[in-house]
């Protein structure tokens, strides 16, 4: 009996090793998924913090990107305001300085999208005075005088404006007539030159 004794003690002691070898590994796969649940987990954690960080990033950005795009057209469109001033300014100018030097017929207009401003100007007699040297060949240096200043002038309010400018004097009689035509100090056409 004592040998049966001992023989169902090892057997008890054998199926209890197992056992606990058995709960120990049980154990350890529990532990061991419990682990590997909490780094998933924490991979997830992390990958969903990068993405919201990323996200608040590109956010960031876009508002960033569109606000100075806001501020640069905003500049943009204040820089178009004040050159078209100018340019309005500088045909008003003109205008006044012409009106100064007793002209007859004035008429000043601007081409924004060119940058070209046409003057047009006449003073009584004119196109008599021009028909007249034409045809006697007198007095051709007071045409000339008068080419030679109208070239001078254009020339001079291109270079002062940086625009251009379209000098014509016309027929004071018929404005529609043009005797002489400048274009930024050369001379484009002359009734005297047909």
């Amino acid at each position: 009996m004592k040998k049966l004794f001992i023989g169902a003690l090892i057997a008890l002691t054998t199926i209890s090793f197992v056992a606990c070898g058995n709960d120990t590994q049980t154990n350890n796969s529990a532990n061991t998924n419990d682990t590997v649940t909490t780094e998933v987990a924490q991979e997830d954690n992390s990958k969903a913090e990068e993405e919201a960080e990323a996200k608040e990033m590109a956010e960031k950005e876009a508002k960033e990107k569109a606000e100075k795009e806001a501020k640069e057209k905003a500049e943009a469109e204040k820089k178009a305001k004040e050159e078209e001033d100018a340019f309005n300014a500088t045909i008003n100018l003109i205008e006044n300085t012409c009106q100064n030097n007793g002209f007859t017929y004035i008429n000043v207009t601007g081409d924004y999208s060119t940058k070209t401003i046409h003057v047009n100007v006449g003073m009584d007699g004119v196109a008599q005075d021009m028909v007249l040297v034409k045809a006697t060949g007198i007095n051709m240096d007071a045409y000339y005088s008068l080419e030679d200043t109208v070239i001078n002038t254009c020339k001079t309010m291109h270079d002062t404006f940086g625009y251009h400018i379209a000098y014509n004097v016309v027929n004071d009689a018929n404005p529609d007539n043009v005797l002489l035509s400048v274009l930024d100090g050369s001379v484009i056409y002359s009734y005297m030159n047909e």
